[in-house]
């Protein structure tokens, strides 16, 4: 590996400047290692040492950090009661795993299809700027909130207009304000996109 010509370091081949002191490395004859025991002696610059170039300021990944808590939420709603019937003295309540999804979007009663919370995991993917550092587009972030949020009005509507009415749980409610947080994450990403310019 050869020496830098200013310092006498060791400098990889592949860099264009010392990492040590910063001095170009670029079209100078490289140093090589001297003889066993012998110390590397730095050799005086012969040319005009040119200025390091100034080091662009870090700027932070983008964190969703109100996506992961929209996320959260939802994600804890599909677990907690959506629907409650009270016939007589017994009283039943269900999560969105028990809710079949093909009902609440077509309005007909069928008991068959993929439940509700498989279309509240949609959610997950507000996560995918953790691994890339980049927010997701604008339409996505709102597409991605607006899922949970129009399941949860759905259910609503179908719960006041079944006979005999259903009751609406706490995890409809839960389920709507973590959609609206990861909606809400377009605006964030936007303010950041902004700084980066």
């Amino acid at each position: 590996m050869p020496y830098c010509i200013y310092c006498g370091k060791q400098v990889e081949d592949v860099h264009s400047f010392c990492v040590w002191c910063g001095r170009p490395t670029a079209g100078e004859p490289p140093v090589r290692a001297p003889a066993s025991g012998e110390i590397a002696q730095p050799v005086p610059a012969t040319a005009p040492v040119q200025p390091v170039p100034a080091a662009t300021p870090l700027l932070r990944p983008y964190r969703p950090v109100l996506a992961i808590a929209g996320i959260a939420v939802v994600l804890l709603s599909s677990f907690l009661p959506w629907l409650s019937i009270r016939f007589l003295s017994v009283s039943a309540s269900i999560s969105a795993w028990d809710v079949p999804f093909l009902p609440l979007l077509t309005g007909r009663a069928t008991a068959t299809g993929f439940p509700t919370g498989v279309a509240l995991l949609v959610v997950v993917v507000s996560a995918l700027p953790f691994l890339t550092g980049r927010p997701l587009p604008t339409v996505a972030s709102v597409v991605l909130g607006a899922v949970p949020v129009l399941t949860a009005a759905l259910t609503i509507k179908t719960a006041l207009q079944s006979t005999p009415h259903l009751g609406i749980g706490f995890g409809v409610y839960l389920a709507f304000a973590g959609g609206l947080l990861v909606a809400y994450e377009s605006v964030r990403s936007r303010r950041w996109l902004r700084t980066r310019q």
